[in-house]
């Protein structure tokens, strides 16, 4: 059973702050086709005239089909319609309703034998598919099989579909290049389907990662790290250069006549025409994704530590200070609107101005499912976003295709709830006490600058980012993005004297407001009483990085600006 629904949805959730235990290698693997150029600024528009992303986005709508974890597949965006694969199953859906046009199979109990992993290709009235079982070709209008090809000795495919004109072009598992007729399914004549000899063009190594299609020829890397340049019509290599560093999971981003290697902790240009290296620039921490490069050549480096730096063509940093994410980043970002764009673990989406790095939008995915009895804990955005026009069409990992867009209507402040201690509660009032509730928003997300804590007729400060201190000095208000809780601890003070509440009534008041200006401002009570039992809670475990927030660091030294 798969459901469109326009915001808010309607399907039963749950919000935690566990990460989706599967996460694949191949998360690194990105949208090159059938969508507009990956790393340049996306002009194209569903009506034809000039469109263009900007902030603050809303939901627009959400479709849920098929949970699976840290899915790396970018949907696939035309006029008017989405395509996506969720792990067995592949999707059309209007991008004007959210509804679903077809699915493949098209019977909701059925499904694919293999897992898909990669992002399909759109071209020519059809959508072609890798997947383990060989390479699919769908009516796009319909969904029906038109034919599927399976490489020579029960090979997986391990490319996305490469279309250059009538022709198909992927990757085997076997170290070949194949070419296909798309109309036939059949071998395409010429160097690829060699009299008496193997069919395909040998690469020359293993694939490493997603290639990059630039002009006709296909850049890629090898498993033993080496650059490689292989012209696709005649099959013929142009160059390859060895890369003394380990660079099998970088991806060759173009600029110009020239692109760009982020590989460890280095970052490097290389010419297009003969693979050699014109400069490279150590990076304070090895790069997490492949970067991403605008119109005029700066290219945005996402590392490891979650800091964020950009770099002119030259690899001097123009931003004054990194950005910094609260969760790490598991695919490339992309550049729309004069944004930098980025996802990352446990559902977050972060926008920040390109010119200067400053934050202009950010917002949490909330899982979905269309299983009753099977609820994701907490959902990731593995898979590249695609701009098309005005509108962010995002995939994620509990099978969600949700489109934003910064005219979505969206009305509703944020929702409250878990309130700690509950509304009216009797409790002992000696430290620690926490205060807590838990608060989302699923239409324009929080504007956490806007949130503000009061305890009674006090505004309680708010704790400094990265601060584990827990002396009373710093002691203040936090938000905790992966369990989307906004929380306060009083402490004893240093000079030994208690922040003991007096007996009696006490209120909590929260409010916040979403990315669209709508406030939430919430009260509520409880009652303080000496003689009551105080309760100690065991404290909970520390997060271990992958599905915590954790300490991002203040900026770490890095590349420096002009």
């Amino acid at each position: 059973m798969t459901s469109a629904r326009h915001y808010r949805p309607l399907c039963a959730r749950t919000i935690g702050a566990a990460l989706i235990a599967l996460v694949l290698p191949i998360a690194l693997l990105t949208n090159l086709h059938g969508n507009a150029a990956a790393d340049s600024p996306v002009k194209s528009t569903r009506a034809g005239a000039a469109a263009t992303l900007s902030a603050p986005l809303s939901v627009e709508w959400k479709f849920t089909g098929e949970f699976f974890g840290s899915n790396p597949a970018s949907p696939v965006i035309t006029e008017d319609t989405a395509y996506f694969v969720c792990g067995n199953a592949i999707y059309c859906i209007s991008t004007e309703t959210g509804g679903l046009k077809w699915r493949y199979p098209s019977d909701p109990g059925s499904f694919l034998p293999k897992l898909i992993i990669f992002t399909p290709t759109f071209a020519n009235g059809k959508l072609y598919v890798s997947a383990p079982d060989g390479l699919y070709a769908l009516d796009a209008a319909d969904g029906k099989l038109l034919w599927r090809f399976n490489p020579a000795g029960k090979s997986q495919v391990i490319s996305s579909p490469i279309v250059q004109g009538s022709i198909v072009y992927f990757a085997a598992q076997n170290g070949r290049l194949y070419a296909i007729d798309g109309t036939t399914g059949e071998i395409a004549p010429g160097p690829y389907k060699p009299l008496n000899r193997q069919t395909g063009v040998d690469l020359g190594g293993d694939l490493a990662t997603e290639p990059s299609v630039v002009d006709g020829s296909m850049y890629y890397v090898t498993a033993n790290s080496d650059i490689r340049s292989i012209n696709l019509t005649s099959g013929v290599i142009k160059w390859s250069q060895h890369i003394p560093t380990d660079i099998t999971t970088a991806k060759p981003v173009f600029y110009g006549d020239g692109f760009y290697l982020a590989a460890g902790n280095t970052f490097s240009s290389f010419r297009a025409s003969n693979g050699q290296m014109r400069w490279t620039i150590p990076l304070p921490t090895d790069a997490a994704v492949p970067p991403v490069v605008d119109a005029d050549g700066n290219a945005y480096v996402i590392l490891a530590d979650r800091s964020i730096y950009a770099l002119n063509p030259r690899g001097k940093g123009f931003w004054k200070k990194a950005a910094h994410l609260e969760n790490r980043a598991l695919t490339q970002p992309l550049i729309a609107g004069g944004m930098l764009l980025v996802t990352t673990a446990l559902g977050g989406i972060v926008a920040f101005e390109a010119t200067t790095g400053n934050l202009c939008w950010n917002y949490t995915m909330e899982p979905s499912s269309t299983n009753p009895n099977y609820v994701p804990t907490g959902t990731s955005v593995a898979a590249r976003p695609v701009v098309f026009g005005s509108t962010m069409y995002t995939l994620s990992d509990d099978g969600s295709l949700t489109a934003f867009n910064h005219d979505a209507v969206d009305n509703d402040p944020p929702t409250i709830d878990k309130l700690e201690p509950e509304n009216g509660a009797y409790i002992n009032g000696r430290p620690p006490l926490h205060l807590s509730a838990h608060i989302i928003d699923e239409g324009s997300g929080l504007d956490l600058s806007s949130l503000k804590m009061k305890l009674d007729d006090q505004t309680l400060p708010r704790k400094p980012e990265d601060t584990v201190s827990s002396s009373a000095a710093d002691n203040g208000f936090s938000y905790k993005n992966d369990s989307h809780t906004v929380e306060y601890t009083t402490i004893e003070t240093e000079s030994g004297r208690t922040a003991t509440l007096a007996d009696g009534h006490h209120t909590v008041t929260v409010s916040v407001k979403d990315w669209k200006g709508n406030l939430l401002n919430k009260s509520w009570t409880f009652v303080t009483d000496e003689t009551i039992k105080k309760i100690v809670k065991n404290p909970a475990p520390a997060g271990n990085g992958a599905n915590s927030s954790g300490k991002t660091g203040n900026g770490a030294p890095g590349p420096k600006g002009n």
